[in-house]
């Protein structure tokens, strides 16, 4: 066992860059002993409920007559494999006025060359969904952040692009006072918790502070992508039950009503199937999906074009 037994670690501040004589495997009791030492106290952070009375459909009262909208993409990475230069995007826009059982989908696709940066063109694409709605009476929600860290990462041309879009989205919402929401079900995000301890993140953290309906006070991020912004975007973890809590983001303007905000988005996760994720990004992340039956018709379809040169490996791969 090597460092794993008498003579091993005495203290977990040696744990970090330790290299262990042994598997992965056997040092997880050295592990799970480390990350023990790092557990936090319950963050003391600003925050409210939301007030919701004690009517027990109170979430179907908030939504009525209120319009939602809800956008998500997936995309198909490129068919190398039957020489075909072309990938595609295809991003789901799911609205529904609550209570008059008024719903529809609309559907954006495009076909991507190889010259072209697929996740920026589904990202481009779904922004785009997004810009159609503002200006008129809707609560738009965006799955995913808009506080782009990954872009770091990108080439500078690249950045720029997705940091000119994230700008574009947050002054039109300002501008036509479109109440839009970043949600983040599952966020690792450690904008609150990275004084405390380097392996917790803001959920994990929170979890024991927020009780159900509970959200922490708007803050702005301060992560240094989102300085590159020209509009602020403001954020509030949101308990809605016993998992940790849910990351809602907004842009700066909307922090004056966000009581009026955040019972929106609570009431809207409340109708879908795990009252944890809003009911239309469910619908539109199920309408957005390339599913495996177009994959594999799509990959038929080429191997005819491309004769015995294609590989049909990849059809055989589940999602």
């Amino acid at each position: 066992m090597g460092d794993i037994g008498n003579g091993g670690i005495s203290d977990t501040e040696s744990f970090k860059g330790k290299v262990f004589e042994s598997r992965v495997f056997d040092s997880i009791p050295i592990l799970l002993r480390f990350v023990g030492s790092l557990k936090p106290q319950p963050l003391e952070v600003e925050k409210r409920a939301i007030e919701v009375g004690a009517k027990k459909h109170w979430h179907l009262n908030i939504l009525n007559g209120k319009r939602i909208v809800g956008v998500d993409g997936s995309q198909l990475r490129h068919l190398r494999e039957f020489g075909i230069p072309f990938g595609a995007v295809q991003v789901a826009k799911f609205n529904v006025v609550h209570g008059e059982r008024d719903y529809s989908v609309a559907f954006k696709s495009k076909w991507v060359g190889l010259e072209s940066n697929l996740d920026l063109e589904r990202f481009n694409l779904e922004l785009e969904a997004l810009f159609e709605e503002m200006g008129g009476e809707s609560y738009l929600f965006y799955d995913g952040s808009f506080v782009l860290s990954f872009v770091s990462q990108l080439r500078r041309d690249l950045r720029e692009k997705y940091i000119d879009a994230i700008n574009l989205l947050l002054k039109k919402s300002k501008e036509t006072s479109t109440p839009l929401f970043g949600f983040v079900e599952k966020s690792y995000a450690r904008d609150i918790a990275r004084d405390i301890a380097e392996v917790y993140y803001d959920a994990l953290a929170l979890t024991e502070t927020l009780k159900p309906l509970e959200y922490t006070e708007p803050r702005i991020c301060e992560r240094e992508v989102a300085k590159a912004y020209k509009e602020k975007v403001c954020f509030s973890y949101l308990s809605l039950n016993r998992f940790s809590p849910v990351r809602v983001e907004y842009p700066e303007w909307m922090v004056d009503r966000i009581d009026e905000f955040m019972k929106v988005v609570a009431a809207e996760c409340m109708v879908g199937s795990t009252k944890n994720y809003p009911y239309v990004l469910e619908r539109a992340h199920r309408y957005a999906v390339i599913r495996e039956a177009e994959r594999e018709a799509i990959g038929r379809i080429f191997s005819k074009i491309s004769g015995s040169t294609g590989s049909l490996k990849w059809i055989s791969k589940r999602i």
